[in-house]
């Protein structure tokens, strides 16, 4: 398939585009030009033409927490930012279970029960021990109004989507991080650092759409974002 691109400049300010696919253009299932001479014809007859901007809409959008881990979830964080297999990180934090750091990791749920829910704040006070984290949770657990939200919120505590077991979290047991392994500190830091993140706020974008119209016969769309705020993504700046 084929792109159709142009770089605008509007008051000094220079942005790209790509070319809006129309029903008559040749396209696939996907709406992507699949005809070389059509796409370029299309550049070839825009070149250096007037352009003119016909709307631009902003909206704002907001990324929620994600849910706790379940193993395969963990699995895949695992496997992505440090390279563990699943059998390995299964066996890391199987470890971390039987010395009663973590949950019960062979599960299959995302959410938390309303019990385990009124541990919250003794299940975050470990967490303040990961030098990184100290800051964040701290203030959390200081936070009685988020506390009391979370804990309402079926977002992320629901019976009714619990099976067996809930979702990998730290436990209130206070890990000795000294004594346990790399690879050790990497699961724990994972599992404590999505727990954590369901009581902070969301990341929050302006996401900006620009429909330019070259010679008043193409269009052109730009898609652009602007940071608001980063939410629970500061957790993930390390």
């Amino acid at each position: 398939y084929y792109n159709v691109t142009g770089q605008f400049e509007v008051a000094g300010v220079s942005f790209p585009a790509r070319y809006q696919v129309v029903e008559a253009d040749p396209v696939d299932e996907k709406k992507r030009l699949i005809n070389e001479a059509h796409a370029q014809g299309i550049a070839d007859a825009v070149k250096g033409k007037p352009a003119r901007i016909v709307s631009a809409a902003t909206a704002r959008k907001e990324n929620h927490p994600p849910l706790p881990y379940n193993l395969l979830k963990l699995q895949t964080d695992a496997s992505r930012k440090y390279g563990y297999k699943p059998d390995e990180t299964l066996k890391i934090t199987q470890g971390l279970y039987e010395r009663k750091l973590v949950s019960y990791p062979r599960t299959d749920s995302c959410h938390l029960t309303s019990a385990i829910s009124d541990e919250f704040m003794k299940m975050l006070k470990p967490i303040a021990l990961i030098p990184e984290l100290k800051a964040t949770a701290e203030a959390v657990m200081k936070d009685a109004a988020v506390l009391t939200k979370i804990s309402k919120d079926k977002t992320y505590v629901d019976d009714k989507k619990v099976s067996d077991h809930y979702a990998i979290t730290p436990t209130k047991m206070k890990p000795n991080l000294s004594q346990l392994s790399e690879k050790e500190r990497n699961i724990y830091t994972l599992i404590a650092k999505r727990f954590l993140a369901i009581f902070l706020p969301p990341l929050v974008t302006n996401k900006t759409k620009i429909i330019t119209t070259v010679d008043g016969k193409h269009d052109f769309v730009s898609n652009g974002s602007v940071l608001v705020s980063k939410g629970f993504m500061e957790l993930y700046k390390y």
